[in-house]
């Protein structure tokens, strides 16, 4: 992925063209819980405009049934939104905007924010 998004970077500079925007959308399971904090760290640099969190609603197959975030009780909960603040202003720090669309976390967003009519999806591998 950091590959494709530094040569997007210089295909950008070699033409003096500040688009395509680089927007990041990042799914989040339960696995990768303890790197994420590494997110803003990776990115940062890479001339990257957003970061879209968003967590593992539909569970394909029996492999990825404990890869989706599930909390035990309220203080899980809370210790996990603190934790995404806390990567939310560690971004900031760095000029990266974070959003996480966690349900338990962000307010329904009105519409997708990914604005699916304008974007280009590539996949890391």
């Amino acid at each position: 992925m950091l590959k494709a998004i530094d040569e997007i970077n210089y295909t950008k500079k070699k033409f003096k063209v500040n688009f395509p925007k680089i927007n990041i959308a990042y799914l989040l399971l339960a696995s990768g819980l303890e790197k994420i904090h590494k997110l803003p760290n990776l990115l940062k640099g890479r001339g990257i405009e957003q970061i879209v969190i968003s967590t593992l609603d539909f569970i394909s197959t029996e492999n990825f049934k404990n890869e989706s975030l599930r909390f035990k009780d309220l203080n899980q909960s809370n210790d996990f939104q603190k934790e995404i603040k806390k990567l939310v202003d560690h971004g900031k720090d760095f000029g990266l905007e974070i959003y996480c669309n966690v349900p338990i976390f962000s307010e329904k967003l009105p519409t997708c924010s990914e604005n699916p009519e304008k974007s280009l999806f590539i996949r890391s591998d």
